[in-house]
């Protein structure tokens, strides 16, 4: 077992993920949260934020994990990436937001901000696939989005709606 976490150093690729099934990805997954909180460590002034969470095909990436790395690295925010999906990670089988992820996010108000990997594409759009299918599914982003939020207090949805987002990243906002 890591020392750095309840998980195993390595596992097997999930065969119940398409997300997973390409040939790219290698059959045996190894522990990176090591390597992660060495990066985090390396300049502690910088911001890290970490995209992906509540959408973990794999099963490591768990509201414990993000609390724990959270309380030890104040350098560590969170992307949300969610959809309506009752499968989905960060969802109980009744499609409600898991209430462990609740409370990490009312935890840390300030280091969550909601992502999509969405893309936008005209009509007559006529490129690779890729960003075809991207496009075709931010409609069930979009909406895992608005439901998350709709899950959350008023303040707290603001702050990780676009709040932070524009504390985060510096945007300029008129």
């Amino acid at each position: 077992m890591n020392p750095i976490s309840k998980w195993p150093s390595s596992c097997p690729r999930p065969g119940h993920s398409s997300e997973l099934t390409s040939p790219k990805n290698p059959p045996m997954f190894k522990e990176n949260i090591a390597g992660f909180e060495r990066l985090l460590e390396h300049n502690p002034k910088t911001t890290i934020v970490w995209a992906h969470a509540g959408s973990d095909p794999v099963g490591f990436y768990t509201p414990d994990l993000v609390e724990r790395l959270m309380k030890k690295h104040p350098n560590l925010d969170c992307s949300i990436r969610t959809t309506l999906n009752r499968n989905h990670p960060m969802r109980n089988p009744r499609g409600h937001i898991n209430s462990d992820w609740i409370d990490v996010l009312e935890e840390f108000p300030d280091r969550f901000v909601m992502g999509t990997d969405s893309f936008v594409i005209t009509p007559d759009y006529t490129g690779p696939d890729g960003p075809r299918v991207f496009a075709g599914r931010m409609w069930i982003q979009r909406e895992g989005v608005n439901d998350v939020l709709a899950h959350l207090d008023d303040d707290l949805a603001k702050k990780i709606g676009y709040e932070n987002a524009i504390r985060i990243y510096k945007l300029k906002v008129d």
